[in-house]
């Protein structure tokens, strides 16, 4: 494939077939470079013509949307469907063609910046592509967390093997994430919940030293919605990565996962890690913090720890409007409705009643439903996780205008944590939130302290982190669009989408 490496739109257009191309079958050369001169000469062609990319295939020179099309063929569902437009007859095809070619500089700009190579991607520009003389400007760029004192990275142990974690090894993996303090999100149990539900592939690795297991990162393959695929740690969970007592430990398994994910020509490796994972290639984000506190001995202890206006919030909520809560496994039903309608008042999918189910199955004990209600009249259903000593209030579908009349989320976090204190666990946790969002904002006022949060991404395919998320501009458009269709849209639509929001 020759492109123009000076074209914002051609250098994206070879991003996508990288990334859409698995088998690593396409070559690529920019027409500026002295090999693209070259071989478009060689075909009889005007070299300093950049205006189409030019496609070399078993001996012969395809243009324009011949070329591109061509192309097409060799990548993956669905892209590769797109050969089919060949049906088109070819003049109407170019002449749509040319009329992008020709706008391409005003539309899209000149190209700006690339991924950092991988040396397998370098391998697949026959011009040493568009990294050729910017090793040094690559190299400066050391991915590690701002308030790091020193940016040495961890080293893997060598007298470590790490292998696929099988069933046999579970319950040595879900004991090894307890004693080291993982999260519920870390223990095999999620992990089945995920595939039962969703159809993600298990990639989890195991560290061995001798005999013993003394590691695990938990590790699934999660589909992208226009094909392709990541590796996360883990997905549908806030708290992933990998557990180890020692550093040695986790370096040899996020380089084991790093080779799996250049392995299945994944898009990136994703580890939601709470602590920093200092280890070379990974870039960190600090786009998420969470909301986590340690239980006082008394329930007065947690309404002393409000803000004022939501202290008075809550004992009007039960003094004077008569909200009481209960807890159950029957309220699953009305957990989904009510998740449903919240998540399409804020623009975004929701999750299917199997998901639910799946959990409660599969980490049985540790999933609890509480239900605030008015009367006879549901206000808020929420799940959350005993985890250890914790309990993680994680997901929550309030009815319409139920917290504008009662407050009846702060009523509800009130409770739980009441309800914890009342069985002897020691902290609770609000979850994630982006660190610029309201739900931050008002956790804060519940009487929890942000802590930042440590994500780490190998880009493998991907050129820049994810930003699919409601705080980029850019999804404004979808989110308005997704709170005005009718609700068994929506509910259809998210079954079909939800394995691919993880």
């Amino acid at each position: 494939m020759l492109y123009d490496g000076g074209c914002g739109l051609c250098l994206r257009s070879v991003n996508l077939v990288i990334d859409h191309d698995p088998a690593g079958a396409l070559r690529f050369a920019s027409l500026r470079s002295d090999l693209g001169r070259a071989l478009v000469a060689g075909s009889g062609r005007d070299p300093d013509d950049l205006d189409t990319l030019l496609f070399l295939e078993d001996g012969r020179v395809h243009d324009r949307s011949e070329g591109a099309l061509r192309i097409a063929r060799h990548l993956e569902r669905p892209w590769c469907f797109l050969s089919w437009l060949r049906v088109v007859p070819r003049p109407l095809r170019d002449a749509a063609y040319r009329l992008v070619a020709a706008r391409r500089l005003a539309w899209f700009g000149t190209a700006e910046g690339c991924r950092l190579p991988s040396p397998e991607l370098v391998a697949r520009f026959l011009d040493g592509g568009p990294w050729a003389g910017a090793t040094a400007v690559a190299e400066e760029a050391t991915p590690w967390p701002a308030e790091m004192t020193s940016p040495v990275p961890w080293r893997p142990d060598p007298a470590v093997r790490v292998a696929p974690l099988g069933a046999a090894h579970v319950a040595a993996a879900d004991a090894l994430v307890a004693g080291q303090g993982g999260s519920i999100f870390q223990r095999s149990g999620w992990r089945r919940a995920v595939a039962r539900s969703f159809g993600h592939a298990d990639h989890s690795l195991g560290a061995w030293r001798g005999g013993e297991l003394v590691g695990v990162l938990p590790l699934m393959r999660s589909p992208r919605l226009l094909g392709g695929r990541n590796l996360i740690s883990t997905p549908y969970g806030v708290y992933g990565g990998p557990v180890a007592a020692e550093e040695g430990v986790a370096a040899a398994l996020v380089e084991a996962g790093a080779r799996e994910a250049r392995e299945l020509g994944a898009g990136r490796l994703e580890l939601r890690s709470r602590a920093p994972l200092p280890v070379e290639g990974l870039v960190p984000s600090d786009l998420y913090v969470t909301f986590e506190k340690p239980l006082p001995g008394d329930f007065d202890e947690v309404l002393a720890s409000m803000k004022k206006d939501e202290r008075r919030l809550v004992r009007r909520a039960a003094d004077t409007h008569g909200l009481v809560v209960e807890t159950g496994d029957h309220l699953l039903a009305e957990l989904t409705e009510l998740f449903h309608a919240s998540k399409r008042r804020l623009g975004s999918p929701g999750l299917p009643e199997g998901w639910f189910s799946a959990l409660l199955e599969e980490l049985p004990g540790q999933v609890v439903l509480h239900r605030a209600r008015r009367g006879r009249e549901t206000l808020a259903v929420s799940l959350s996780f005993v985890d250890g000593g914790s309990l993680r209030m994680y997901y929550i579908g309030t009815a319409e205008g139920a917290n504008e009349r009662f407050a009846t989320t702060s009523f509800l976090i009130a409770e739980l944590q009441r309800w914890a204190i009342a069985r002897g666990l020691s902290t609770f946790d609000l979850g994630r939130s982006r660190a610029d969002a309201g739900a931050a904002r008002f956790k804060r006022n519940q009487g929890f302290v942000a802590a930042p949060l440590h994500y780490a991404y190998l880009l493998v395919g991907d050129r820049e982190l994810p930003s699919f998320h409601p705080s980029n501009p850019r999804t404004a458009v979808l989110r308005r669009t997704w709170s005005r269709l009718p609700a068994p849209v929506c509910e259809t639509l998210s079954g079909l989408l939800a394995r691919y929001l993880p």
